[in-house]
């Protein structure tokens, strides 16, 4: 049995405030979908993708962001920050931009296989909150190519789950909960308020 922490959008809080020391001892390694912008180490392996409001990403997460990469018997790849139209956005008070580009996207996704973990800091279009200003090349790929599960940051909306096809996607940060405990291989999905040591 694994278990796996799943988090996105903690901004300034540091993980270790959020999540029970006993939960966090009994977890095999994170999965961050990005903001966790102060730079905090990671208490323990991260991996997973930057998002809009990281300013000087440090070496503690394993990023995967246009890219795939092995890790734990597992496939992991994904996409970091928020979308800007097709004009690139650099904000100078950061070392680097998370802006990307849809046609870029859309054009990397499409020759990507499937992968056991795809994390993506924007949300895919019309999932969770069910709005249709998310990615498009998000949810073609999803929808092609059936990872086991889809987790999406920078959505605080009342959907913990849904499928797509054959697909799990999680949203780890929404208005009412704080973080996900994910454990392998029985695929369940726990949801937690911080500073609790049980699911909602």
């Amino acid at each position: 049995m694994m278990k796996i922490l799943v988090v996105s959008d903690l901004h300034d809080h540091k993980l270790e405030t959020i999540v029970p020391k006993e939960i966090l001892d009994n977890i095999d390694f994170i999965i961050s979908a990005g903001d966790y912008q102060e730079n905090y180490p990671y208490p323990k392996e991260a991996i997973g993708v930057y998002g809009n409001h990281d300013t000087d990403p440090g070496a503690t997460l394993i990023t995967v962001n246009h890219k795939m990469k092995e890790y734990k018997g597992m496939t992991f790849m994904g996409i970091e920050g928020v979308f800007c139209g097709e004009k690139r956005y650099h904000n100078p008070k950061r070392k680097r931009s998370h802006h990307q580009l849809e046609s870029e996207v859309k054009g990397f996704l499409e020759h990507q296989p499937r992968v056991t973990f795809f994390i993506t800091h924007s949300r895919a279009d019309n999932i969770f909150n069910r709005y249709t200003d998310g990615s498009k090349a998000f949810r073609q790929y999803i929808e092609d190519k059936q990872p086991v599960f889809y987790i999406s940051g920078h959505c605080s909306h009342p959907d913990k789950t849904m499928m797509i096809g054959k697909t799990i996607c999680i949203n780890p940060h929404g208005n009412l909960w704080d973080y996900v405990v994910l454990t392998l291989p029985e695929k369940k999905v726990e949801f937690y308020v911080r500073g609790r040591n049980q699911p909602i």
